[in-house]
C-alpha cells in the first residue's frame, strides 16, 4: 500500500522559493524600498491581545515587562501603536477559551486550530484578506506563500481569517552514521537496506555493544520505516483517495519483521524498550552506537557531548535513508503550525496588526541586509529568546535555513561574505570555519547542519528540489475522535511493536495487533479522519 504523493501544495510553493533563495531578500527589499507598512499612524493606536506564558523562556532587560520592552517601544516608535496586554496566563487555552464563551475577547490574540474553527463558525473574527492584501509586506506574503499549505488552513471559501505562525520549517529526518566507524568499514554511505544492515552489524563489533540507537518511544525506528515505505503516525492517501494510518499497513509489518531480526542479532540494544532520551543520548556519548535518524539539528542535541567523549574523527555525519528497493526514498511531512493569530471582527484597527507582524518579519529577515541596523543592534531584539516576547504577532519564516544554506555556499565556495546577508548566515559561517580549521567542538552543531551537500541542511534542500516529500492527508484541524483516542491508541501499536520485536511474538501478531487497534477505536478514528479529509 504506497502512499499517492501530493506534493502540489508544499514543494511547488516551496521549491521555488528555494530555487530563488539567493535572490529573495535582495527581490523582497528592491520591491518594497517605500513600504506602505512602514507608514506611522498620525494618531496613537492602542491595540490589545493576552498571551500565555510560553514554551520558551525569554528574559527582559531590568526595569522592562511585556508591556513595555524594547519590541513595544518600537512599534510606538516606528509605527506609533501601543500595545496593551490585558493578562498573560500559564493556563493560556482554559482562559482563552471562557472568553471565547463570554465574548469578552482583545483585538489580537493567538489560537489553535480548533479554536479557529469554532471563533469562525461563530462569526467573530476579522476577515483580514483585504488588510492583508493592502498592508501585508513582500517579505510578509513571501513567508506565507512559501508555505502556502498551511496558508490554506486559515482561508473559509478563498477570505482569510488568520495569519499563521508556521514553524521552524521542515526538516525530514535522515540517517545519521559515525564518521570514524564508517571509514574503518570502508564503507559508503548506505543505498539500500541490505547494505544499511551490514554496516550496522560491523558497526556493533567496532563498538562492542550495538550499533542503532532507539529507545522506548520507537521513534528513531519510525524514521526509518521510509526504507520499507512505511510511514507510522501518519495519515496516507491510498490511490482510491481514502486514507490510512501508516502504522497498521502492510510495510509496516515487513519493516518489523525486519527490525525482528536485527534485534536478534544484537543491532538493537537488548533492553531498548527501557531507555528514555536521556539514556540514548548517554549511550550516543559513551560510544556504544554509531547509527540513529535525527532530522538536521543533530549536532546541537547530540553532538557536542559525542565528540567531546570519542573525539572530533568520531562526529556523526547525516546521509539518506537507504530503502529496500535502492530507489531514492520518499519522506513524509505532518501539518506543523504554532498557532493562529487571529483579529476581533470588533477591532477598530485591523491593519495594525498586519503592520506589527510586517515590522517583527522585517526585523529578522531583513533589517541587517539592508543597513537599517547593525549585527549588535538586531541581536538585542533576539538575545535571551527576546523574539518570543512578541507572541502575539510572531511569524517564523520556515525557510530561514535553506536560504541561510544558499548564502553560506556561496560564501565559502567563494570566500565572499558579503553574501552572507543575515547575521545568522554569518554566525553560522564563521562557525563552520571555525570547526574546519581548529576543530573549535562548540561549532560542530554548524558543520554537520550546514556544510555543504553532506549537511543536515544540504541533504534536505535536496530532497524538497526534487519533490520527494509526501504531505499527510489530515492537514490542519483534527477530528474530536482521533483528539480523543489517539495517545491511547499509538500506545497500543507501540507496545505491540516492541513485543514483535523483541522476538516476545511472532511477527503473525501484528494482524492481531491491527485488529486490537480498530476495535479499541481506530476504526472509529479512521472513519472520522476519512469524514474530515474530504470537506
Amino acid at each position: 500500500m504506497k502512499p499517492v504523493h501530493f506534493y502540489s501544495c508544499l514543494s511547488k510553493a516551496l521549491v521555488a522559493g528555494l530555487i530563488l533563495t539567493g535572490a529573495l531578500s535582495t527581490k523582497v527589499l528592491a520591491e518594497e524600498a517605500d513600504p506602505k507598512w512602514k507608514e506611522p499612524y498620525d494618531t496613537p493606536v492602542t491595540i490589545t491581545t493576552v498571551r500565555g506564558t510560553g514554551a520558551v523562556a525569554f528574559h527582559f532587560d531590568p526595569g522592562d515587562s511585556i508591556s513595555d520592552n524594547l519590541w513595544t517601544r518600537s512599534f510606538q516608535n516606528v509605527l506609533n501603536v501601543t500595545v496593551k496586554t490585558d493578562w498573560v496566563s500559564s493556563d493560556y487555552d482554559i482562559k482563552l477559551n471562557l472568553a471565547m464563551a463570554t465574548g469578552k475577547l482583545p483585538d489580537v490574540f493567538v489560537v489553535n486550530t480548533e479554536q479557529l474553527k469554532r471563533l469562525e463558525n461563530a462569526g467573530m473574527l476579522a476577515d483580514l484578506t483585504d488588510v492583508y492584501e493592502t498592508w501585508g509586506s513582500d517579505r510578509l506574503k513571501s513567508i506565507l506563500s512559501a508555505e502556502e499549505a498551511v496558508l490554506e488552513t486559515a482561508t473559509v471559501d478563498d477570505r482569510l481569517y488568520a495569519i499563521p505562525q508556521l514553524s521552524s520549517g521542515y526538516h525530514p529526518e535522515l540517517l545519521w552514521l559515525r564518521s570514524d566507524w564508517m571509514e574503518e568499514l570502508k564503507k559508503e554511505n548506505p543505498k539500500t537496506v541490505d547494505e544499511l544492515e551490514e554496516i550496522l552489524l560491523g558497526m556493533k563489533e567496532l563498538s562492542g555493544n550495538y550499533s542503532f540507537a532507539v529507545g522506548e518511544d520507537l521513534d528513531s525506528l519510525y524514521h526509518l520505516a521510509v526504507a520499507w515505505d512505511a510511514y507510522p503516525g501518519f495519515w496516507q492517501r491510498q490511490e482510491d483517495g481514502t486514507l490510512v494510518y501508516g502504522s497498521v499497513t502492510d510495510q509496516m509489518k515487513e519493516a518489523l519483521c525486519d527490525w525482528q531480526r536485527w534485534y536478534q542479532e544484537g543491532i538493537f540494544r537488548k533492553d531498548f524498550a527501557n531507555l528514555n532520551n536521556d539514556a540514548v543520548s548517554k549511550d550516543i556519548s559513551d560510544g556504544k552506537a554509531g547509527a540513529m535518524t535525527f532530522r538536521s539539528a543533530w549536532g546541537w542535541v547530540y553532538g557536542l557531548d559525542e565528540v567531546k567523549s570519542q573525539g572530533v574523527e568520531a562526529c556523526f555525519w547525516p546521509c539518506e535513508i537507504p530503502t529496500v528497493t535502492g530507489k531514492k526514498a520518499v519522506y513524509p511531512r505532518n501539518f506543523k503550525n504554532n498557532g493562529y493569530i487571529v483579529v476581533n471582527r470588533n477591532c477598530k484597527n485591523p491593519e495594525a496588526v498586519i503592520k506589527i507582524i510586517d515590522y517583527y518579519v522585517y526585523i529578522l529577515n531583513d533589517a541587517y541586509q539592508d543597513g537599517t541596523m547593525s549585527y549588535d543592534e538586531i541581536v538585542q531584539y533576539t538575545q535571551n529568546n527576546m523574539q518570543h516576547a512578541t507572541a502575539p504577532f510572531t511569524v517564523t519564516n520556515s525557510t530561514s535555513d535553506y536560504e541561510r544554506y544558499e548564502m553560506i555556499q556561496q560564501a565559502l565556495e567563494t570566500g565572499d561574505e558579503s553574501v552572507l546577508k543575515t547575521g545568522g548566515a554569518a554566525e553560522v559561517y564563521h562557525g563552520i570555519k571555525r570547526w574546519n580549521e581548529q576543530k573549535d567542538l562548540s561549532c560542530v552543531g554548524y558543520a554537520v547542519q550546514f556544510d555543504g551537500t553532506k549537511s543536515g541542511v544540504g541533504i534536505a534542500d535536496q530532497i524538497i528540489k526534487e519533490d520527494r516529500v509526501v504531505l499527510s492527508g489530515l492537514w490542519g484541524e483534527q477530528p474530536q475522535e482521533l483528539i480523543e483516542y489517539g495517545d491511547t491508541l499509538d500506545d497500543i501499536l507501540r507496545e505491540g511493536f516492541i513485543r514483535i520485536i523483541m522476538g516476545e511474538s511472532d511477527i503473525s501478531y501484528f494482524d492481531t495487533l491491527v485488529q486490537e487497534w480498530y476495535e479499541a477505536g481506530g476504526e472509529i478514528v479512521t472513519e472520522a479522519v476519512n469524514r474530515m479529509s474530504t470537506r
